[in-house]
């Protein structure tokens, strides 16, 4: 099958990510047989089809960390403590979750207690002491990489007192990501939210759960035009909603990338060589023109006095 008024036949690349070399967390695939334009021709490109396992993690190195500080005193002195913790890197229920975060963050100043509302989605998490005259100063979310995901935002503060409770400014997510945006090295016009190019090519929607296999296909039939007409090696990137590469924990993926062929518009209100060619010529006969006028003598009347009747 071919595109439009073009002879050029189109082609499919058939993704494996078995085949790729990673380098710095990307995956890369050279191509022997390179995908290219005839003179004349552009390519436009679409991800046909994809086979995405839904085998990343909630929590995964790049967002599960945590810490929080407290400054408090009693009748015998005042403390601080700063507690980082790292979530393990697996998938979590918010039971499960609560449960985890229970079981890190403890203390010998004050015992930690994380709980959820089903009502409004949120986490509590609730600061005490069994120690009488024990006052809190200051409970705050420091630098943290999970706040996306546990509701919280950085230097959000929590009650003081004899006890201290601070509550999410957001629900929870426990989806780690709602779609896997496919970005590669092929140069197309698309815009990110913030109107900045960003080599996405398809947003696939997460819609099984983990543990499953999301099933893609283009039924949209969205191509789009590369300004590449050569194109020898593919750089794939799979990335989460917030921009952090997906990590499918040793299982692979597949893409189907399909390429179609079409010439090349021409405006019919552009110059062609030909005009060009005239153009830049009519100019040089003015220039010409204008130096030789400039080398003409030049003649000045004169008003020559004579007697009248001499």
């Amino acid at each position: 099958m071919t595109t439009e008024d073009t002879s050029q036949s189109n082609a499919i690349l058939f993704i494996d990510s078995k085949d790729a070399f990673e380098h710095d967390g990307v995956d890369h695939y050279q191509l022997r047989n390179a995908i290219s334009a005839r003179r004349g021709n552009r390519i436009l490109c679409q991800l046909a089809e994809a086979e995405l396992p839904v085998s990343f993690y909630t929590f995964d190195n790049t967002n599960n960390q945590l810490t929080i500080d407290v400054t408090g005193s009693n009748d015998s002195e005042s403390w601080t403590a700063s507690i980082s913790v790292t979530i393990p890197s697996k998938n979590y229920n918010v039971v499960q979750l609560v449960a985890q975060l229970n079981s890190l963050i403890t203390s010998s100043y004050f015992t930690f207690i994380a709980t959820f509302d089903t009502q409004t989605l949120k986490l509590t998490f609730t600061l005490s002491s069994s120690l009488a005259g024990t006052s809190f100063t200051k409970f705050e979310i420091g630098d943290a990489t999970c706040l996306s995901q546990i509701g919280f935002i950085k230097g959000q503060l929590g009650s003081t007192g004899s006890s201290s409770s601070l509550v999410g400014t957001n629900a929870i997510n426990l989806h780690r990501t709602l779609n896997v945006f496919v970005r590669t090295n092929m140069k197309v016009d698309n815009l990110d939210s913030r109107g900045e190019q960003s080599g996405i090519i398809a947003k696939v929607q997460i819609d099984q759960d983990a543990g499953g296999i999301v099933h893609y296909r283009n039924i949209e039939n969205v191509k789009f035009q590369l300004s590449d007409t050569f194109i020898d090696h593919l750089v794939v990137n799979l990335t989460a909603d917030d921009g952090t590469a997906l990590n499918f924990n040793g299982l692979n993926y597949h893409l189907s990338f399909a390429f179609y062929f079409r010439r090349e518009r021409v405006d019919p209100n552009a110059l062609t060589l030909s005009d060009k060619v005239d153009e830049i010529e009519m100019a040089n006969e003015e220039e010409e023109d204008d130096e030789s006028f400039e080398d003409e003598p030049k003649y000045v009347d004169s008003l020559v006095p004579f007697a009248v009747g001499s």
